[in-house]
Protein backbone atom coordinates (compact mmCIF):
# COMPACT_ATOMS: atom_id res chain seq x y z
CA UNK A 1 0.00 0.00 0.00
CA UNK A 2 1.60 3.51 -0.68
CA UNK A 3 1.60 6.60 0.87
CA UNK A 4 -1.06 9.64 0.31
CA UNK A 5 0.73 12.53 -1.64
CA UNK A 6 2.33 14.93 0.35
CA UNK A 7 2.74 18.56 -1.00
CA UNK A 8 5.98 20.78 0.03
CA UNK A 9 5.82 24.50 -1.07
CA UNK A 10 9.21 26.85 -0.48
CA UNK A 11 8.72 30.59 -0.56
CA UNK A 12 12.06 32.29 -1.29
CA UNK A 13 12.00 36.10 -0.05
CA UNK A 14 14.83 38.87 -0.67
CA UNK A 15 14.03 41.83 1.79
CA UNK A 16 15.39 45.42 1.71
CA UNK A 17 16.36 46.63 5.18
CA UNK A 18 15.71 49.92 5.18
CA UNK A 19 18.14 52.17 7.08
CA UNK A 20 20.40 48.92 7.81
CA UNK A 21 23.72 50.09 8.35
CA UNK A 22 25.38 46.89 9.77
CA UNK A 23 24.85 43.14 9.86
CA UNK A 24 23.63 43.72 12.94
CA UNK A 25 21.02 45.86 12.20
CA UNK A 26 19.81 43.15 9.25
CA UNK A 27 19.92 40.20 11.70
CA UNK A 28 17.96 42.17 14.04
CA UNK A 29 15.27 42.46 11.49
CA UNK A 30 15.35 39.43 9.47
CA UNK A 31 15.10 37.24 12.94
CA UNK A 32 12.09 39.50 13.97
CA UNK A 33 10.39 38.90 10.58
CA UNK A 34 11.77 34.99 11.12
CA UNK A 35 10.05 35.02 14.55
CA UNK A 36 6.87 36.29 14.03
CA UNK A 37 6.04 34.37 10.98
CA UNK A 38 7.13 31.12 12.52
CA UNK A 39 4.84 31.50 15.39
CA UNK A 40 1.81 33.22 13.76
CA UNK A 41 1.76 30.99 10.34
CA UNK A 42 3.23 27.65 11.88
CA UNK A 43 5.60 27.61 8.92
CA UNK A 44 9.68 26.99 9.23
CA UNK A 45 11.98 29.30 7.96
CA UNK A 46 15.38 29.46 7.55
CA UNK A 47 17.91 33.17 6.91
CA UNK A 48 20.22 32.62 4.16
CA UNK A 49 23.64 34.22 4.92
CA UNK A 50 24.84 36.98 2.76
CA UNK A 51 27.60 39.64 3.18
CA UNK A 52 25.41 42.96 2.85
CA UNK A 53 24.47 44.89 5.29
CA UNK A 54 21.24 45.73 3.57
CA UNK A 55 19.71 42.99 1.97
CA UNK A 56 18.90 39.37 3.36
CA UNK A 57 17.20 36.62 2.00
CA UNK A 58 14.55 34.09 3.93
CA UNK A 59 13.50 30.80 2.83
CA UNK A 60 9.80 29.36 4.64
CA UNK A 61 8.40 26.26 4.03
CA UNK A 62 5.56 24.10 4.86
CA UNK A 63 3.62 20.61 3.66
CA UNK A 64 0.64 19.22 4.04
CA UNK A 65 -1.98 16.60 2.22
CA UNK A 66 -3.60 19.74 -0.16
CA UNK A 67 -1.56 21.92 -2.17
CA UNK A 68 -4.82 24.80 -1.89
CA UNK A 69 -3.55 24.62 2.44
CA UNK A 70 -0.12 24.41 1.55
CA UNK A 71 -0.29 27.87 -0.56
CA UNK A 72 -2.11 29.19 1.38
CA UNK A 73 -0.26 29.08 4.63
CA UNK A 74 2.67 30.53 2.54
CA UNK A 75 1.01 33.14 0.61
CA UNK A 76 -0.29 34.59 4.00
CA UNK A 77 3.54 34.76 4.53
CA UNK A 78 4.26 37.09 1.63
CA UNK A 79 1.22 39.12 2.55
CA UNK A 80 2.28 39.54 6.11
CA UNK A 81 6.10 40.15 4.55
CA UNK A 82 4.99 42.34 2.77
CA UNK A 83 2.67 44.63 4.99
CA UNK A 84 5.82 45.19 7.71
CA UNK A 85 7.39 48.47 8.06
CA UNK A 86 11.50 49.10 7.81
CA UNK A 87 11.13 46.07 5.07
CA UNK A 88 10.62 46.26 1.39
CA UNK A 89 9.99 42.71 -0.31
CA UNK A 90 12.18 43.25 -4.00
CA UNK A 91 12.30 39.59 -5.19
CA UNK A 92 10.31 36.56 -4.28
CA UNK A 93 9.71 32.79 -5.53
CA UNK A 94 7.06 30.40 -4.57
CA UNK A 95 6.78 26.84 -5.33
CA UNK A 96 4.52 24.24 -4.33
CA UNK A 97 5.14 20.81 -5.26
CA UNK A 98 3.95 17.33 -4.85
CA UNK A 99 5.87 14.70 -2.98
CA UNK A 100 5.72 11.17 -2.56
CA UNK A 101 7.53 9.59 1.02
CA UNK A 102 7.21 5.34 -0.86
CA UNK A 103 8.72 7.47 -4.25
CA UNK A 104 12.35 6.62 -5.44
CA UNK A 105 14.42 9.41 -4.12
CA UNK A 106 16.07 11.71 -6.58
CA UNK A 107 18.78 12.49 -4.50
CA UNK A 108 21.18 9.44 -2.86
CA UNK A 109 20.80 8.72 1.10
CA UNK A 110 24.80 10.07 2.82
CA UNK A 111 24.63 7.50 6.17
CA UNK A 112 26.17 9.34 8.64
CA UNK A 113 27.67 5.81 10.27
CA UNK A 114 30.61 4.42 8.45
CA UNK A 115 30.26 0.92 7.34
CA UNK A 116 31.29 -1.19 10.06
Amino acid sequence: MGLETLHVGVLWVRVDVIGSQSLKDRRRVLRSLRDRSVHRFDVSCHEVATDEHRYGQLVFSTAGAEAVVVRSALDKVRSFLESQPGCVVVDLRFEVMPWRPDAPSLWPVVEDQPDV
